[in-house]
């Protein structure tokens, strides 16, 4: 009887740790998944955010433009040929917004609209002066194209700070589930008052907070980009 019961309380523990490790490597991989870029997540995700973002290359654009000034296109259509045929043009110059593309990549806007006032800045200096707007487009162009390239660069080195505060924040999440598989009652705990609930609300002041300064550090590197 006692071998019986020993071989039933070591098949529950088997099955119970057996449990464990699959809930472990469900929310594991659920984290790995949220801390993955986008570009990594399956050719589905990538083509709908293919669709969803498409940012303006600027500094392609302005060479496009150059090229057709150079080839005896008028200042209107070279602009509408490299940006849509809706972009606005006004005495040879394009409106900034247009400049900007149709869609931004997230976080990138000012910088983009940036450069698109510098862009439309250039070109009203050197038609003011008489200047080849050919050879100013391509000398903005260069300048234009090492900013892309730097923002670019900063991007890719916050990705993974990005990455993992935002696995991070789920690893409390993780903690309760595996206490309440390995037969502990955090909820209980937690929400029965006295210092259960104290430590409750301490640890997710605490998240908040830390959440809030990742995001302020963050925001800080990124030169004011979250």
């Amino acid at each position: 009887m006692v071998r019986a019961r020993g071989a039933v309380g070591t098949s529950l523990g088997t099955a119970g740790g057996g449990r464990v490790i699959v809930l472990v490597a469900v929310v594991a991989g659920a984290l790995a998944w949220s801390g993955l870029p986008r570009r990594h997540r399956g050719p589905g995700l990538r083509r709908r955010a293919r669709v969803e973002a498409r940012p303006l290359v600027l500094s392609a654009a302005l060479l496009v433009v150059a090229a057709q000034l150079r080839a005896g296109a008028a200042p209107e259509e070279a602009w509408r040929r490299a940006f849509g045929p809706a972009v606005r043009v006004r005495d040879g110059l394009p409106a900034a917004a247009a400049l900007v593309g149709p869609a931004p990549r997230r976080g990138a806007s000012d910088r983009d609209a940036g450069r698109a006032a510098a862009v439309v800045v250039a070109a009203g200096v050197a038609r003011s002066l008489g200047a080849p707007l050919a050879g100013v487009l391509e000398h903005v162009a260069g300048s234009v194209a090492a900013d892309e390239e730097a923002a670019a660069e900063l991007d890719a080195a916050l990705a993974g700070p990005r990455a993992t505060a935002r696995v991070l924040a789920w690893l409390p999440v993780l903690g309760l589930a595996v206490a309440g598989l390995l037969g502990a009652d955090p909820l209980g705990v937690l929400l029965g008052g006295g210092v259960g609930t104290a430590a409750a609300a301490t640890g997710a002041g605490l998240l908040v907070l830390g959440r809030a300064w990742t995001r302020a550090l963050l925001r800080r590197a990124g030169g004011g980009r979250g």
